[in-house]
């Protein structure tokens, strides 16, 4: 359907009357020039110049043939600038640093001000019947590939998407559709290189960014959805008002609503079809990634090559259960630690005091963490047993110990100094007391292990998410983390790994965990050869399978022991070796094996 004048629905600023000297009284030519003098080495103060200037056009009342040759300055001028910062970002680590995250701010809202530049002369061209549909195209097109940008720089950066996204990508494809000119083919050039999405028709560009939001981008690893983007531009898709011909009652279909601010979602069957959905077939998207590398035609990347594509066919081709039951709630403190060597050192210095607890050669200290600041490991507060209950039934329940005078509304519960004294416990009892005599030297430099306090807001029986306070290392997806927990009476360290997480705020990581292990036990790891350990021991941790009693599991790095080596490990003091035989990579920082526990000693 075409309207020779429809009214573009966008939510655009409201705008003023111009001050005589803004940038509504510059020629082009005077724009061009003054793009040219912000330019700089510090591309954190250009962002931000620029911004304020995209900023002050979208907000002033401009006469639409000013405007028109002001909009084509900022498209020519600006995108190869922000090209710039986009690849500086994306060689940078997550989380970012605050410095980094200001940069990171600026380039996501000068992609939305620029894409809202595009937006404002298609609403005035339209209103004052001025701009033909043929020249409001590459405008659309223009806006949905900025818009496609901001999602995958948010995606990147485990963020949420800004508010009004999704709508604004809704409005620009009705729109294309009612002018006529949604399935148009891009003619214009990508600026810069490296972008993984590429100018396109309006239709593919918004199939493209539906594609990717239903991948569980929070559950993607760090540097996967730039690669999948590319991948997936070779897949032809399309956006439309009718559920694809040939489609029956086991295809996965994404159902866009384009009058609300939502991502699509996945429906299987014959849904109903109406003037306010679309639907996005990805039978083509499954029918590529079945066909593997090899047979793809597609030379490069492949979701094959990091085992994306047995997750992305468990999300879409699974019809949608509820796995889990769910409970919200919001309590701590709960103390976290990630990454496997920080675990293993950390977990096997907490049970060697609680055993020291228990024996009585140290006491174990009440209340929270108002007592005199001491770096002895006795002090670990008994506030830190906090954590998940035992589960001999289906359901976890959670077990909340005295937390001494600690307020459970203050969001900060633990201060850099109070987290600093538990650091300072537990390496004393990870490294001991020193005692060199007087004059002997200082000891070698041994790197500080930090716990992260977290706060728990949903609990299940397949996992839980949790909320990681000013984290003291950089967290991703697919870390392993272990969680210290109270149950029956003792501590024990449960063990997870990291599906999914977004940062909240600069201070806030909300991660989402599945479990793997109730508790799970630090033990030193060798290869056996000749009936005698070899090799250097590498850090592992062990727990038993719950589902199989007599099976027992290693994690250990990834690359550590191979398929079929036999190794030798410690549990409670005895020694034990088995054959691995079988090793899966589980993510990029750990790998676990299976194998038949070996029967117990006799003495």
């Amino acid at each position: 359907m075409t309207d020779q004048h429809p009214k573009s629905g966008f939510t655009l600023p409201p705008r003023h009357p111009a001050d005589a000297g803004s940038f509504a009284h510059r020629t082009p030519e005077d724009l061009d020039t003054w793009i040219s003098s912000q330019q700089s080495g510090d591309l954190t103060s250009t962002a931000t110049v620029l911004l304020e200037a995209l900023r002050s056009i979208n907000r002033m009342t401009i006469e639409y043939t000013m405007l028109a040759g002001l909009t084509a300055v900022f498209l020519a001028r600006i995108p190869p600038i922000l090209d710039q910062i986009d690849a500086h970002l994306r060689q940078l680590p997550i989380p970012l640093g605050r410095k980094t995250q200001a940069l990171a701010a600026a380039y996501s809202e000068a992609l939305q001000e620029l894409g809202i530049v595009c937006l404002r002369l298609v609403d005035d061209g339209l209103e004052q019947r001025r701009l033909p549909a043929p020249d409001a195209a590459p405008l659309l097109r223009r806006a949905m590939l900025l818009n496609g940008h901001q999602c995958l720089h948010s995606w990147r950066l485990y963020q949420p998407l800004p508010e009004g996204t999704w709508l604004q990508m809704h409005h620009i494809l009705t729109l294309a559709e009612r002018l006529g000119v949604a399935s148009e083919p891009a003619l214009e050039m990508p600026h810069g290189h490296g972008h993984a999405l590429s100018p396109d028709s309006v239709e593919r560009l918004a199939a493209y960014v539906a594609v990717l939001s239903s991948t569980g981008v929070y559950a993607l690893r760090h540097g996967e959805i730039g690669p999948l983007a590319r991948w997936l531009q070779s897949v032809p898709l399309q956006c439309s008002e009718q559920v694809p011909a040939g489609a029956n009652e086991s295809t996965p279909l994404l159902r866009l609503v384009v009058d609300s601010d939502r991502a699509p979602s996945l429906v299987i069957g014959y849904p109903g079809t109406s003037s306010k959905t679309r639907f996005v077939d990805l039978g083509p998207v499954l029918t590529a990634i079945r066909s593997g590398p090899a047979d793809g035609g597609q030379p490069g990347w492949h979701p094959f090559d990091s085992g994306l594509d047995r997750r992305l066919l468990s999300l879409w081709v699974t019809p949608p259960q509820r796995r889990y039951s769910r409970e919200p709630t919001d309590t701590g403190p709960i103390i976290t630690v990630t990454g496997l060597q920080d675990i293993h050192a950390l977990v096997r210095a907490d049970y060697r005091h609680q055993r020291k607890v228990a024996i009585g050669e140290i006491s174990g200290i009440q209340g929270g963490l108002s007592d005199p600041v001491s770096s002895g490991p006795e002090q670990i507060p008994a506030a830190f047993s906090v954590g998940i209950g035992d589960s001999d039934d289906a359901q976890l329940s959670l077990q909340v110990e005295d937390a001494g005078s600690r307020s459970d509304d203050d969001p900060h519960f633990r201060s850099d100094r109070q987290m600093d004294r538990l650091s300072a416990a537990w390496n004393n009892a990870v490294t001991g007391i020193s005692a060199l005599p007087a004059g002997a030297g200082q000891p070698p430099m041994v790197r500080m292990l930090r716990p992260t306090a977290a706060r728990m807001r949903d609990l299940g029986a397949g996992g839980l998410r949790l909320v990681l306070q000013s984290p003291t290392k950089k967290i991703f997806s697919g870390d392993l983390i272990a969680i210290r927990t109270a149950r029956k009476e003792q501590i024990f360290w449960q063990l997870g790994m990291i599906r999914w997480l977004c940062y909240e705020d600069a201070d806030n990581i909300a991660v989402g965990i599945q479990y793997l292990a109730p508790a799970c036990v630090p033990t030193d790891i060798q290869l056996y050869r000749g009936n005698r350990p070899s090799g250097q021991a590498q850090p592992g941790l062990f727990f038993p399978r719950r589902d199989q009693p007599d099976t027992g599991t290693l994690v250990f790095a990834p690359g550590a022991f191979a398929a079929g080596t036999r190794v030798v490990f410690r549990v409670k003091g005895e020694e034990q070796v088995v054959k691995l035989e079988s090793v899966q990579t589980e993510s990029h920082t750990f790998a676990r094996a299976d194998f038949p526990m070996p029967a117990p000693s006799r003495t």
